[in-house]
């Protein structure tokens, strides 16, 4: 963050929340202490799960990275981390100390040695109290010591590196290196010259590759030819051999540290010019086309160097020597005779060249590919010229020809030229081909990179024939007669073609394939950015087609270097990279007609930066401003610009003018990746409380329902009477009052604004009814509900219908055969209910309880249980049955009335009773509260 004290002071967002810690650790990436410079890795110790961090290092860089590595030069830095959880963002800091760079510095007193010895070394180190790592690099055992100084003894030749690796007191650790030769005097030399003829000076210079210090202290000279040798200080002499001969001349070189060497210089030799040459031609005259013989000797002489009149030359170190001649007439010859480079006297003498010499020239018709033109371009005395063809035809006798030739093969064609008057003849030769090529190929149709062949059947022999190719849009030379290609591109290739060249003598021949070829196939082509960043929606558009419309590509199969992310839909769903790297975007199509094509291309993918708004959202009262602060490490830019204080601060004072605003922040990075985190800021205006009805009827003890307006307001009624609930919108009352006024009080729930309105809620009047007072009547008797009704009633309704002679007149009939209530519920015009309830009740009379004289329990279903039969009984309490000898064989308590399966079955613990007189006892409660007791008998029969 670019104002980064102002952000510590903003300690509402650094609150740490239950079960949410964090700390760091930090490790130096190449081990060993924090030494400058010093390349710091970063791990964040955290419990809960942040969403993010940012890191301030004290030098001036940030990141966003969960696991950052940073470098630090020579200091103190104090580090923050900020982890930034869903809600909240915690702190925490360290110092770290990084010391500064350890300098280390290896020498020796020699570094070049020419045998075995001992090399001492000293170490310069920019840290006191340091402990020294030594090795030697020639397979001895390495050494710790406290000392800055070593001596070490290299027993064997060789190259060798020395190391000695220092540790600081602090941890830092830094290492030097410095090499050791041991070996042999490194000698090159020269001499100049090394051979001619004697006596000659020869200069000689020697050079030695020298340890630092060390001097050459003498060279001794020895030159080969039995001389004195020579002690120098230079490293040059020179030295006169007087002889001719062969020498080995040596130098000994000694050296200020005892070592010696000695340098061979290249073999001299030196002679004198040989005498006594003789040379001569084998023959004077020669037929032109006869190779010349010479011979040449002289005693001394090792090699002969040879001039043959036309501007050649060549030295030999036989004594026989051949030369062919490419034109007629005289021709002057030299030769020299040398010894060791030391030339003698020359021998010059010529001869004559006569008679004829072959040569002719051809070339083909471009009307007739197989007949040739021979013109004769001899020379010498032309008596006769013979031409033969190489095709079975006889020869022709003339001076040039014209010949047709068969049309495939290869033709030895011949010339033989004479000369009649020095008898000299000379033969030249020529192969002609003829060909009736022609160009094939077996494909009309092919998929893009799809092989195919081009060939060419009766193709001319000729070993040097050049072709042109141009074929499926490819043009290139070949000599070859097939070309095996894949179909790169794209087309209709209605000319494909080669053009074949023999050579300047021959028309060029072309072939074409007799039908066009089309490459089809999917053409690939999509948009997809080469930069990419991470946790941002990657959008790749494609723009791939089939290149022949009617190849309907039916297969997409699209691979983006991420593991097991893959699409096959023709435009890829947009995707996002999780990690940084370099990905390959892979594109495979398969098109109706098997054609396959397959496009590549790379994203790199770039960290996108970390950004968190505080807070989240926000409700404020009309009018106020919210602080909002960006947690990040980027260029910032806050939008609406014009409801922020600052459109590019860390933290920005936001001035909402809606009800509900969104702020956005967005951060770039270097990389050109961007991030957008946005809050959104609830503004509180005032508002006025309206009822959804302003006066509310209803009839007495009903529900109504009563309601007010704006709604996603904290609401609170008064008074409390008859309402369900006190704090909704819309909630229920009931009319307990003739008029009651309900209050109903809005507050937003920041508590910036109320308001409050009424409902007065008015009750209906109410119908009278009086349904009279309750009767007693005997069983079975008639009796007729008049009750007294009010003047508003327009609706009756009895409940429940019972024996009643109508349920919905003022004054039904019925008869008592039960006790029973009836409620008359009325209506008035306003829809609203009155009642009232009267009871008819059965007297309670012993005559109202019928017990049966016998029951005969047959399993028929008829006269099976033996019960009370009852009129204005409500209960019966107890019932029992008991045999003749007084045991209890049936109890039934709380029995309900005239419930036939209730009663006894003439069993008595699962055993059938048998016939005869049995004896029961019942008390029973009626309707209106008396208790009746009755005792009887009654026969069982089976």
């Amino acid at each position: 963050m670019h104002k980064f004290l102002l952000i510590i002071c903003l300690l509402l967002f650094y609150q740490k929340s239950k079960g949410q810690t964090i700390a760091f650790t930090y490790t130096n990436a190449n081990g060993g202490g924090l030494c400058s410079p010093a390349t710091i890795n970063f791990t964040p110790v955290y419990t809960g799960n942040p969403i993010g961090f940012t890191w301030y290092f004290g030098n001036g860089q940030t990141s966003n990275s969960a696991i950052p590595s940073i470098s630090f030069t020579t200091g103190s830095y104090t580090v923050k981390l900020v982890a930034v959880f869903q809600n909240v963002a915690i702190e925490t800091t360290q110092t770290i100390v990084v010391a500064p760079s350890l300098t280390v510095s290896l020498s020796a007193n020699i570094n070049n040695l020419c045998k075995p010895g001992n090399v001492k070394f000293s170490t310069v180190s920019s840290a006191p109290n340091a402990s020294y790592l030594y090795s030697f690099g020639d397979g001895t055992a390495s050494i710790t010591t406290n000392s800055d100084t070593i001596t070490h003894f290299y027993a064997t030749y060789g190259v060798f590196m020395a190391k000695v690796k220092v540790t600081a007191a602090s941890g830092c650790i830094d290492s030097a290196t410095y090499q050791i030769d041991v070996n042999r005097l490194n000698l090159t030399g020269s001499a100049n010259p090394t051979s001619g003829c004697a006596p000659r000076n020869i200069l000689f210079s020697v050079a030695a590759s020298l340890p630092t210090n060390v001097t050459v202290t003498n060279y001794t000279w020895t030159f080969g030819d039995n001389s004195t040798p020579q002690i120098t200080l230079s490293s040059n002499t020179s030295h006169t051999y007087l002889d001719s001969g062969f020498y080995l001349p040596k130098v000994l070189i000694n050296t200020s540290n005892d070592c010696a060497d000695t340098f061979s210089f290249p073999l001299i030799k030196l002679g004198i010019p040989p005498v006594n040459l003789v040379a001569y031609p084998k023959k004077l005259t020669y037929c032109g086309n006869e190779s010349a013989e010479f011979y040449a000797y002289a005693p001394l002489a090792n090699s002969y160097k040879w001039e043959f009149g036309d501007g050649t030359s060549q030295i030999t170190t036989d004594t026989i020597t051949s030369y062919k001649y490419d034109l007629l007439g005289v021709k002057t010859v030299k030769v020299t005779p040398l010894f060791n480079d030391c030339p003698g006297n020359p021998i010059t003498f010529t001869i004559s060249f006569i008679g004829v010499i072959a040569k002719y020239i051809y070339a083909n018709t471009c009307t007739n590919k197989k007949t040739f033109a021979f013109t004769n371009q001899s020379q010498g005395n032309i008596s006769s010229s013979q031409w033969t063809f190489g095709d079975s035809s006889p020869p022709v006798n003339s001076l040039n020809a014209v010949h047709t030739f068969p049309p495939n093969g290869a033709f030895n064609t011949q010339l033989i030229v004479a000369d009649n008057i020095t008898a000299c003849k000379d033969t030249i030769q020529f192969a002609i081909y003829t060909a009736t090529p022609s160009l094939i190929n077996p494909d009309t149709f092919l998929c893009r990179n799809a092989a195919t062949t081009f060939t060419i059947l009766n193709n001319y022999l000729n070993p040097s024939l050049n072709s042109f190719w141009s074929v499926i849009g490819f043009n290139f030379d070949s000599s070859i007669s097939s070309s095996n290609l894949n179909a790169t591109l794209f087309g209709n290739f209605n000319n494909n073609y080669v053009i074949l060249n023999n050579g300047p003598q021959y028309c060029k021949d072309t072939v074409k394939v007799n039908h066009p070829i089309s490459v089809r196939g999917p053409v690939l082509s999509y948009n997809a950015s080469t930069l990419g960043c991470t946790n941002n929606n990657f959008v790749i558009t494609n723009n791939s087609y089939p290149f022949a419309a009617i190849d309907t590509i039916k297969n997409w199969f699209w691979t983006f270097g991420i593991d097991g992310l893959q699409d096959n839909q023709f435009q890829p769903t947009p995707f996002q990279f999780t990690t940084e790297g370099t990905y390959t975007i892979k594109l495979f199509a398969k098109d109706i007609k098997g054609c396959t094509d397959t496009s590549i291309s790379q994203v790199l993918v770039r960290e996108s930066p970390f950004l968190r708004i505080f807070p989240r959202n926000d409700n404020i009262c009309f009018g106020k401003t919210v602080t909002l602060t960006a947690y990040h490490t980027d260029t910032l830019v806050w939008s609406p610009a014009n409801l922020v204080s600052c459109t590019t601060c860390d933290t920005t004072i936001a001035t909402p003018v809606d009800n509900v605003t969104k702020i956005y922040a967005i951060a770039s990075n270097a990389a050109g990746c961007t991030l957008r985190d946005s809050t959104t800021i609830t503004v509180f205006t005032p508002f006025t409380a309206n009822p959804t009805a302003n006066t509310v009827f209803g009839c007495k003890n009903d529900t109504i329902r009563i309601g007010v307006n704006p709604p996603n307001k904290k609401v609170i009624w008064s008074p409390l009477e008859g309402i369900t609930s006190n704090n909704s919108y819309q909630t229920i009352a009931t009319v307990i009052k003739d008029t009651i006024t309900y209050t109903a009080l809005l507050t937003d729930s920041l508590g910036c604004y109320s308001s409050s309105t009424n409902v007065k809620v008015i009750a209906y009047p109410s119908p009278t009814v009086n349904a009279g007072p309750d009767r007693i009547l005997a069983y079975n008797s008639p009796f007729t509900l008049s009750p007294l009704y009010g003047s508003s009633v327009s609706n009756y309704e009895w409940i429940p219908a019972g024996n009643l002679s109508c349920t919905n007149c003022p004054n039904p009939i019925g008869m008592a055969d039960s006790s029973r209530s009836f409620t008359i519920k009325t209506k008035n015009n306003f829809g609203c209910v009155g009642s009232d309830n009267i009871k008819i009740s059965v007297e309670c009379a012993y005559a109202n309880l019928h017990m049966a004289s016998a029951f005969s329990p047959s399993n028929r279903n008829v006269n099976n249980y033996y019960y009370p039969q009852t009129r204005g009984i409500k209960t019966i309490n107890s019932f029992r049955i008991y045999n003749r000898y007084g045991e209890l064989v049936y109890e039934k308590k709380n029995m309900q009335p005239n419930l036939r399966s209730a009663g006894w079955d003439g069993n008595f613990s699962g055993i059938p009773q048998p016939t005869g007189g049995y004896v029961y006892t019942l008390t029973a409660t009626c309707d209106l509260g008396e208790t009746i007791n009755k005792n009887g008998s009654f026969l069982l029969i089976r």
